[in-house]
């Protein structure tokens, strides 16, 4: 992963905690620590997913 761009953005906080209360919940269920990196990278890839889906569709 020491190849992977870097990607700088700002965020309005209610987002950021959104972010970090499913970063929360994926811990509590796996028992696994999530950062709040993965978490975002998850939504991301699920958003991107469920879209190009729903373009797919049109």
């Amino acid at each position: 992963m020491a190849n992977t761009p870097t990607v700088t953005m700002r965020l309005p906080p209610e987002l950021i905690e959104r972010i970090d209360a499913y970063a929360a919940r994926v811990a509590k269920q796996t028992g696994v620590e999530v950062s709040r990196t993965a978490a975002m990278k998850a939504l991301v890839q699920t958003g991107l997913e469920v879209k190009e889906k729903e373009a797919g569709k049109q």
